[in-house]
């Protein structure tokens, strides 16, 4: 299991899971992605790539920060965002490289968040596993 939605009184939750940092980034991704956008609005249409670029003073606040940025660009700059690949990443910079295509009359945003927030965010490692957290205000 990637990720799972949490329940959550007034917000929206995911739990999220990696072997490492790597992968904990790109399953929370994943999970925002699929939690906002219906997946079935895949098209062989032209993509482009964005640069992004996070620094952060922690793991966590690094994820929490990428995944702000991607959906500021989802509202915004109204892409849907198809892929994520990490470049770089130490526990206070991520590099990668995000493959999007703009949103089109079908795409349906599924679940309205206004924010991902910082609430009680942390990296927790139980065996294995990485875990994170996220909540989103909606």
């Amino acid at each position: 299991m990637k990720w799972k939605i949490l329940p959550h009184t007034a917000d929206y939750a995911f739990r999220v899971y990696g072997r490492d940092m790597q992968e904990l980034c790109l399953n929370s991704f994943q999970a925002l992605k699929e939690s906002m956008l219906n997946k079935f609005s895949v098209s062989n249409q032209v993509s482009q790539v964005k640069l992004i670029k996070i620094e952060a003073a922690e793991p966590a606040l690094l994820i929490i920060d990428l995944l702000r940025e991607i959906h500021y660009l989802i509202v915004a700059d109204k892409i849907f965002p198809i892929d994520l690949k990490i470049e770089n990443l130490n526990n206070s910079n991520l590099r990668a490289k995000l493959k999007y295509r703009q949103l089109k009359p079908e795409d349906r945003i599924i679940n309205e968040v206004k924010a991902i927030t910082y609430h009680a965010v942390e990296i927790i490692r139980k065996d294995e596993v990485l875990m994170i957290e996220i909540v989103c205000d909606v």
